[in-house]
């Protein structure tokens, strides 16, 4: 076999690149996530929402949502979500109420615009995990 000499992207040339890719599949994801898990994915959703064993109500942060599968299955357990993507073409696919948030790609991801709402740390317990800089662009 021969090896090959071509680099893969780095920096905001790889985001460009990553972004590109989830804009140009964004409009059969949920299908094919379909199709290729048997519709397992689906079940997935729910035992994890489930096993988030979450108040009633809490505001829970989908970073990466891509379509908003999970966005509408916490929504439809009585969950508050906020969905966040780098991909444009992901979030234009999303179908969910839940509000959705274009963050920047590159090497120090951020949020173009901020959430209005706080971020309600005692009843999202993996928020106080979250990184700083996400917690900074969700506070009002």
């Amino acid at each position: 076999m021969a090896a090959t000499t071509e680099q893969l992207p780095t920096g905001e040339e790889k985001a460009r690149v990553v972004e590109e890719m989830f804009d140009r599949i964004a409009p059969r994801y949920d299908l094919l996530n379909r199709l290729l898990t048997f519709r397992m994915d689906v079940g997935w959703r729910r035992t994890a929402v489930a096993a988030l064993d979450l108040a009633p109500g809490a505001r829970v942060i989908d970073l990466a949502c891509g379509t908003g599968d999970l966005c509408r299955t916490l929504e439809a357990a009585g969950h508050a979500p906020i969905g966040i993507d780098f991909s444009a073409g992901m979030l234009a696919a999303a179908n969910t109420d839940a509000p959705l948030v274009r963050a920047t790609s590159g090497a120090s991801p951020g949020v173009n615009e901020p959430c209005s709402q706080r971020m309600d740390t005692a009843a999202t317990p993996a928020a106080s995990a979250a990184p700083a800089k996400v917690r900074r662009q969700l506070a009002p």
